[in-house]
């Protein structure tokens, strides 16, 4: 059977038609097959899911997987073990989307079994390192959909800080595609996956708003290259008097130099930039209300001056704020 299946994917036909033949065989061929050959599907599924340059492989292999696991249960339970994920893990040093797939149907395969928790766990002590060694934001984002659906695989306690601070890093270094409507269209999905995630956890863990904004701020008040607007689909998570309470704090620190503010205030107002940015007119109005708190003037006249062909993209709410101040 095994062979049957290669010979499938390794023939001249159209992808669709292979893909086709593979749904009409798995079916007719599940039952009453001897277990090594049942472990030789999966480990066929399993390599051409976690095949990184080609979606038909991963397709197929997705395809193949889910059949044959759905008619084979047990033996998909020896196979798919904790020992299986940690030796996977072992041989790969970084890991891929096509994998973090390969890990949510299989995890998704595996509901209801004895070893789920354990498979849990080996996710939970391992997320943090996989983002951090990986903050391309494809990637960050297929592991974001992973820890949506499964929150018995967050990260816990310094961890879980650590998950966060590489999830806003991956999102302030994303480079937004400008090749073609469908790459900037997942880029923005990316984003907001990424953001959906962070909410849920900052809901149940308070705790982690304040190093949060703190990275987000050191980031966007850092000189040198300007951080991704791709921030904007996290900045738009805080509540109103979190924004106020922070922007304050900041525009009220004397041990932050007017430099580090004009450059946040620049790089918020850049936020707006991002397409469907809710929120960002609240953290400028904030910004500014807060800088001129704080009699910082010298700063709002330079940004506004800097950044005034970016008016005509200002809510009015921000226009009169400008003008006010």
């Amino acid at each position: 059977m095994d062979q049957i299946l290669r010979g499938i994917v390794a023939s001249n036909h159209p992808e669709n038609v292979k893909k086709s033949l593979v749904q009409q065989l798995v079916p007719k061929t599940s039952n009453n097959v001897p277990e090594d050959q049942n472990r030789s599907i999966f480990e066929i599924g399993t390599q051409w899911m976690t095949e990184e340059n080609s979606q038909f492989l991963n397709e197929t292999g997705r395809l193949l997987l889910t059949t044959w696991a759905k008619r084979q249960k047990d033996v998909f339970q020896k196979y798919f073990t904790e020992g299986f994920l940690l030796s996977f893990l072992a041989e790969r040093e970084k890991l891929s989307v096509s994998f973090i797939d390969y890990l949510r149907t299989s995890l998704d395969l595996a509901q209801h079994t004895p070893q789920i928790f354990s498979l849990y766990t080996v996710v939970r002590h391992r997320a943090h390192i996989w983002v951090e060694k990986n903050l391309n934001t494809d990637f960050c984002a297929a592991v974001a959909r992973l820890l949506i659906e499964y929150s018995h695989c967050w990260p816990v306690g310094e961890n879980l800080l650590h998950f966060n601070l590489s999830l806003i890093n991956a999102l302030s270094e994303t480079e937004l595609p400008k090749t073609s409507k469908e790459e900037m269209k997942s880029c923005i999905q990316n984003g907001a996956v990424i953001g959906a995630l962070l909410n849920k956890m900052w809901m149940k863990n308070q705790a982690l708003v304040f190093p949060v904004l703190t990275e987000i701020f050191k980031i966007v008040s850092r000189v040198g290259r300007n951080p991704s607007v791709a921030l904007a689909c996290v900045v738009q998570h805080f509540s109103t008097d979190t924004i106020e309470s922070a922007t304050s704090l900041v525009a009220a620190n004397p041990s932050v130099s007017d430099e580090s503010l004009a450059l946040s205030l620049s790089r918020m107002i850049n936020w707006l930039s991002w397409p469907g940015a809710k929120k960002v007119d609240k953290w400028i109005t904030g910004f500014l209300k807060a800088l001129a708190s704080a009699k910082k003037h010298s700063i709002l006249i330079s940004v506004t001056l800097k950044e005034v062909a970016q008016v005509s993209l200002f809510p009015l709410k921000i226009v009169i704020t400008l003008f006010v101040f």
